[in-house]
């Protein structure tokens, strides 16, 4: 555990991950801001949510350039373990903290770090238009199934539960980056790879299954029960991540004990 927080802590409080953070934000806002046309609809505490609710659906759900967003969440630790490889401390780690702890540490780190930069970036920019945007879309809501359809009764709940779910998902790309760089030792490949895998992945299930990939880990399951649809794909993710999770730590053992 100290292993983990002592990593956690060195990537949280480093330059790169205050970078990511503020393009995050900033590529989120210029991309999405354009897109959304707001009406003046009462001052009231409601519609302030209510078109911060409005606004997150189309940032979420259909914001432009989403896969470049996810890789700038990767800036801060996707190439760890390459320098570690490179520059010999690899082995220096595992023989000081051990090949379990060191593989927990950076599938932690990757994951973590993600989720920060995403919670952080999307609740800020809900907080903004919410107190400085008091308004709500002339567009309809997106969705009336699975998680979506909290979106109009109870908005702040359907806020958090996005958040989450989109930080766990930004998560597991990450981890898959991470996974990547076991195989290629390039971080740049990692990068680009995860990208097109994610763009490649939702193509195919859209033209199969009518449903694009990462919507079985946002909420988007046409489920009437929204607590059930959160907690499917909950399910999907953390799975997901756990498959991940265990073929990063065998390739990286593998890695060991060249």
């Amino acid at each position: 555990m100290r292993v983990i927080i002592k990593d956690l802590k060195e990537t949280v409080l480093s330059l790169r991950f205050f970078l990511a953070l503020i393009f995050f934000i900033a590529f989120r806002y210029i991309v999405t801001s354009q897109e959304i046309n707001f009406l003046s609809q009462g001052k009231g505490l409601f519609h302030m949510i209510h078109g911060s609710v409005i606004y997150l659906s189309k940032l979420y759900l259909f914001g432009p350039l989403l896969p470049l967003s996810m890789g700038i969440t990767l800036i801060p630790y996707i190439d760890s373990f390459i320098n570690d490889y490179k520059t010999g401390f690899l082995k220096y780690r595992v023989v000081r903290t051990g090949t379990d702890k060191y593989i927990a540490s950076k599938i932690s780190t990757t994951i973590l770090s993600t989720f920060l930069i995403t919670t952080i970036g999307y609740s800020f920019l809900t907080i903004l238009f919410s107190f400085l945007l008091p308004f709500a879309s002339n567009n309809p809501v997106l969705h009336t199934w699975g998680l979506y359809s909290l979106s109009e009764t109870k908005p702040e709940i359907f806020i958090t539960l996005v958040i989450i779910l989109y930080a766990l998902n930004f998560s597991f790309w990450a981890l898959y980056s991470l996974y990547l760089t076991t195989l290629t030792n390039n971080k740049y490949l990692s990068l680009i790879g995860s990208v097109f895998t994610m763009l490649f992945l939702n193509d195919v299930f859209i033209k199969l299954f009518k449903v694009r990939f990462d919507d079985l880990m946002l909420g988007s399951l046409k489920i009437v029960n929204p607590l059930f649809s959160f907690l499917a794909s909950l399910v999907i993710t953390l799975v997901l991540i756990t498959l991940l999770a265990t073929l990063i730590s065998s390739n990286i053992k593998k890695v060991v004990k060249e």
